[in-house]
């Protein structure tokens, strides 16, 4: 809903040679459905595209977190933008991967706490530093 020409012009003003998008969690919780949540990071996409040809574009998809009233899973969002990072040729990193398979092994309270107590989003001090080490290795490995 953010007007396009606003946004675009934000977007060369600050002219990164990177755009990261990590989006998820909030769209989740509204119950967006994954198509939903596809087309409207497509529109990001194309967007980023006609105001910065020449940047590069990482799409990174959020661990599924502790909230228990969530209507998709996360992992039915990382599909839709797996697909989507193939098909605009963009890096993509899934931090389910990153945080383990069982979101009850990273959970607020337990021995590797890397959610916050809110149990939707990484704690910055421990959650936030495994993000910053996963973008690090994912932009410096070859």
């Amino acid at each position: 809903g953010v007007n396009a020409t606003y946004w675009q012009n934000g977007l060369i003003a600050l002219a990164p040679n990177l755009v990261t998008i990590l989006l998820g969690t909030n769209d989740q919780g509204l119950g967006d459905s994954p198509a939903v949540f596809r087309a409207n990071i497509q529109t990001m996409l194309t967007r980023i595209k006609a105001a910065l040809p020449y940047a590069d574009i990482m799409l990174i998809m959020p661990c599924e977190n502790q909230r228990v009233a969530n209507t998709y899973a996360m992992s039915a969002y990382a599909t839709e933008i797996y697909e989507l990072a193939a098909i605009n040729k963009c890096a993509y990193l899934d931090l389910q991967y990153v945080f383990g398979d069982n979101a009850a092994d990273y959970a607020f309270g337990t021995a590797r706490a890397w959610f916050a107590s809110d149990l939707i989003h990484p704690d910055p001090t421990t959650g936030g530093r495994v993000i910053t080490d996963a973008v690090y290795r994912l932009l410096t490995t070859q």
